[in-house]
């Protein structure tokens, strides 16, 4: 066959951490102090662990209840206060169908006033 290759290509050499004293082969890059970093597993989760203390630091959390009732609050936020007409253009006759399984009424309603969907809840054929 054309375009199937005979051998396999050699495996790359792994990529070292770029912290001092580490010997394990890295598994993402990262923005560091000096450009990119390689980093592995156990420094990516120190890192992400860090940027997190540091977020939690800056908003005044503290403890666990206060971290959790922040998530909380931000869960509640989630979705809302987007334009509608920015929302509309993405759409889809799957976004439809979510909405008349999960019987949103109001919400499809709208969008037959806005002319996305006619009355059986099919989408409307745009130019």
């Amino acid at each position: 066959m054309a375009g199937r290759r005979e051998q396999p290509r050699p495996q790359a050499a792994p990529i070292a951490c770029d912290f001092e004293s580490c010997g394990e082969a890295a598994i993402a890059r990262v923005p560091g102090v000096a450009g990119m970093a390689n980093v592995c597993k156990q420094h990516y989760s120190f890192l992400a662990q860090r940027e997190a203390e540091l977020f939690c630091d800056a908003q005044g959390l503290s403890s666990a209840a206060d971290k959790l009732a922040f998530c909380r609050v931000k869960m509640k936020e989630f979705g809302r206060g987007g334009d509608f007409d920015s929302w509309v253009k993405t759409v889809s006759q799957r976004t439809v169908a979510v909405l008349v399984q999960s019987g949103n009424v109001r919400l499809l309603e709208r969008l037959r006033r806005a002319g996305v969907i006619d009355a059986y809840n099919r989408m409307v054929k745009s130019a």
